[in-house]
């Protein structure tokens, strides 16, 4: 949910790079369909990433295939959790995932 640089309340600041990665497996079965994946980045205060202190989470979600696209749900949670994240995150959208 929140990756990289904070200010000293917490908030994030930004940073200067940037690295992520996703996996996902889709099934899809006439409209309806499920999916699996794995989301990893982390954002740098420098202009190189480091690639270390990457952060990842697992999830799992649903699909329905409209004509505009597909409406979507997704379950998600961080792996190697850390103090004050939360256990689950739900995400709903309709669109393609980019």
């Amino acid at each position: 949910q929140q990756l990289g640089p904070k200010d000293p309340n917490y908030d994030p600041i930004g940073g200067r790079s940037i690295n992520e990665a996703a996996v996902e497996a889709r099934y899809r079965f006439g409209n309806f369909g499920i999916v699996g994946f794995v989301d990893g980045g982390q954002v740098y205060r420098g202009s190189t990433p480091t690639f270390q202190d990457m952060r990842f989470g697992v999830g799992i979600g649903a699909r329905y295939y409209t004509n505009f696209g597909p409406m979507r749900i997704d379950v998600a949670t961080p792996i190697d959790r850390k103090p004050g994240e939360a256990r689950v995150s739900v995400y709903v959208s309709i669109g393609q995932a980019f």
